[in-house]
């Protein structure tokens, strides 16, 4: 049995920040810019009259790009922490998690309460720095900072992911 008490901190929203845009749909802004620069390059060596339409698409495609970076990994988890704190002061989150299923019990100045789940609702778990952050369907994200495990060790916690999740759990090298 794995348990882990979380008084969720902004460090916790952080740990959500790269989940909040997919690689895919990185990988696909990129791409996009990286190919309106080359042609913006390419038009302005043969000085062609369209260079402005391109230019101004370059300059709409990496501001894009600049922006969404910036709300996933700054003004999100800021937000989002900022919007938590004021609805759950002085709030604890505690995860038991068995071999088989799992609970989150939640206790707070507005409210207490608890849920159980199967592990098939999560869509993916990801250990990442000194974090695990669980991504669970139609019910949110958690994320469990390590020090924040008090019955069990975060290699057990793996073990546990991994027996339950299987492909849908990832390490992640990036640290935080």
């Amino acid at each position: 049995m794995i348990k882990a008490e979380v008084r969720y901190t902004l460090e916790h929203f952080k740990a959500f920040s790269n989940k909040t845009i997919s690689a895919v749909n990185l990988i696909g802004l990129c791409f996009f810019n990286i190919m309106f620069t080359l042609l913006l390059i390419l038009i302005i060596v043969k000085d062609d009259k369209v260079e402005t339409l391109y230019l101004v698409l370059s300059i709409v495609g990496w501001s894009a790009l600049i922006v969404l970076l910036a709300l996933s990994y700054l003004i999100s988890p800021k937000r989002l922490y900022n919007n938590y704190k004021c609805s759950n002061s002085n709030s604890v989150v505690l995860f038991d998690f068995e071999d088989d299923t799992f609970s989150v019990s939640w206790h707070s100045d507005a409210a207490d309460g608890k849920t159980n789940y199967n592990y098939k609702i999560l869509e993916s778990a990801e250990e990442k720095g000194d974090f695990f952050v669980l991504k669970a369907t139609q019910v949110g994200m958690w994320a469990i900072k390590k020090s924040d495990i008090i019955e069990g060790t975060p290699s057990e916690f793996e073990q546990l992911l991994k027996r339950n999740l299987g492909e849908r759990f990832t390490i992640s090298q990036q640290k935080r």
